[in-house]
Parts: structure tokens; sequence; C-alpha cells
């Protein structure tokens, strides 16, 4: 996930211990950080079919979950394009 973010559209899925959260990837953007650049994710979540909302996440944070299990890629977007 460092050379390329993930592409818009993709569906992930997020449990924590109470609920289970699906996200739409809308789109990503790079933040200047220390003069390197790291890319962020704009996500729509759901829960139970309702919206909760879009949040920003750093790659960081992203493959933290990926790494913990606690999420999961269930079908990736087919474009990178903004």
């Amino acid at each position: 996930m460092t050379d390329k973010p993930l592409p818009v559209g993709t569906m992930l899925r997020l449990n924590d211990k109470v609920h289970v959260y699906n996200m739409i990837v809308l789109d990503y953007f790079p933040v200047i950080v220390s003069g390197k650049e790291m890319w962020h994710h704009t996500l729509h979540f759901f829960r139970d079919g309702t919206s909760l909302g879009v949040l920003a996440f750093s790659e960081n944070e992203l493959k933290g979950l990926f790494i913990s299990g606690e999420a999961e890629v269930l079908s990736k977007g087919t474009s990178n394009e903004n």
C-alpha cells in the first residue's frame, strides 16, 4: 500500500469488538509529512446498511488495521483516477 493507494471504489470491512463496518474508498490524496508523501484515503462508513459518514485514514493507519486483521478488502475498485 505504500507505493500505490487503494483504488477508488474498493470495498473494505472493518471489525471491532461490537460492530462490523463496511467502507467504500471514495478518493485518496497525498499529504507531505517531513518531506515524505503519505497517502490518505477518504472512506465512506456504513453499519447495518446505514451511512455513518466519511473519514480520512492515512496509509499507516490502514496498514495497521490490515496487519492486525481488523480490516480486510472485500473487492478492489477498478479505477485509480481521482
